[in-house]
């Protein structure tokens, strides 16, 4: 299935975190043994920030609400890989002179 491309780039300040998915064992005496879940264990979240004049911000929410939070698309992150993400929370605000700011999180997504 082709995905679109997310081909806006985002601002500077823009964070990426991520969470390791892990099994974890208690055993007795404190001992545990921990464990990848997968093969895609290390999934990253972008929180990306876009500036942008109204009208490109505009084409921005659009591409997420057309996504719904549930298709993924491809972007190439600030770190130049390029994968499958899935924006899964946006805001926006309107600044004065016709231009707008979007705040927005990016999950990683591994899919066949």
């Amino acid at each position: 299935m082709a995905r679109e491309v997310f081909s806006w780039y985002p601002d500077i300040s823009s964070q990426m975190s991520v969470e390791p998915k892990v099994n974890v064992i208690e055993f007795g005496d404190g001992y545990s043994e921990r464990t990848p879940v997968g093969l895609n264990n290390l999934p990253d979240v972008w929180n990306v920030k876009f500036t942008t004049t109204r009208v490109k911000g505009l084409l921005i929410l659009e591409f997420f609400e057309r996504h719904l939070g549930s298709k993924s698309f491809q972007w190439t992150n600030p770190l130049n890989r390029t994968g499958y993400y899935v924006c899964t929370k946006w805001s926006s605000d309107q600044m004065k002179g016709g231009h707008i700011a979007i705040s927005a999180t990016f999950k990683r997504e591994f899919e066949v």
